[in-house]
């Protein structure tokens, strides 16, 4: 009886040790898992970090060529104006002109009529 109890507590003591091994194992094993979720998780992290600092660049991209659109359109709408500007004053300018022309001619006619009369007169009188 007394061999029996001692194999008894042999295979209780085996039978706690087996026990306590597969509870260390069942530990171990959900400690990689719970590594393994989190190391899936910083990478998603990073992924998403490193997809926010692209699209962020993408949009910085866009918004600097939107600007220097904005600045060629300015500059080109400032040029145009300065032709439309420039060629109004020439057109002024050549306007002027050939006002001035006119009044010169229309003097000059105004003259010829009036040497004409005082010749008409002068031949009146002879």
């Amino acid at each position: 009886l007394g061999k029996h109890m001692d194999q008894f507590q042999d295979e209780s003591k085996i039978a706690e040790n087996l026990r306590k091994m597969q509870e260390l194992e069942d530990q171990r094993q959900r400690e990689i898992e719970k590594n393994a979720r989190e190391i899936e998780k910083r990478k998603k992290a990073e992924e998403e970090h490193r997809a926010i600092l692209e699209a962020k660049r993408q949009a910085k991209q866009r918004e600097e060529e939107r600007l220097l659109a904005w600045e060629r359109r300015i500059i080109e709408e400032r040029k145009e104006r300065q032709e439309a500007e420039e060629a109004r004053e020439r057109a002024r300018k050549q306007a002027e002109t050939i006002r001035k022309q006119q009044e010169e001619e229309e003097e000059l006619a105004r003259l010829e009529r009036e040497a004409a009369r005082e010749r008409a007169r002068e031949e009146l009188r002879k």
